[in-house]
């Protein structure tokens, strides 16, 4: 008879940016939020930096082609769970879309051209005939 192997691979993955922390964890490993939440807290004390707790937001992420029931894991006591997040300037959904941020940005392109074209602002500003809009979101 041949020899089983079963390798456990737990992948817990942190992002910091500047002072915003993303804490990734996979599905298989969701006891573990609290004790991850945990070590980030006392990492920061460490660091002279603090956890803001009342910032600190959870997203379960969903795969949308999954037509199953996802059984949802409790949520967190002191910690708020969001359908919706902001990473780094964009909105992204737990089923892992950014549509949401795509109709907020041409919405915020929209009101901007509507508003050079206005014709309170049109007889102020000598405009080429043929330009370049360019849009930024921030």
């Amino acid at each position: 008879m041949g020899q089983i192997i079963i390798t456990i691979i737990i992948i817990i993955i942190i992002i910091i940016y500047a002072d915003d922390t993303y804490l990734i964890i996979p599905a298989n490993n969701i006891n573990n939020r609290t004790a991850e939440i945990n070590n980030i807290e006392s990492w920061s004390r460490a660091n002279n930096l603090t956890l803001n707790l009342s910032k600190t937001v959870e997203i379960v992420f969903m795969d949308s082609t999954r037509k199953r029931e996802v059984q949802l894991p409790s949520p967190m006591a002191t910690i708020t769970r969001v359908t919706s997040l902001k990473v780094l300037g964009v909105t992204i959904n737990s089923r892992m879309s950014v549509s949401e941020h795509v109709s907020t940005v041409i919405s915020s392109c929209a009101q901007s051209i509507r508003h050079r074209d206005s014709p309170s602002t049109r007889h102020e500003q000598q405009r080429p005939s043929t330009h370049l809009q360019i849009c930024r979101h921030s």
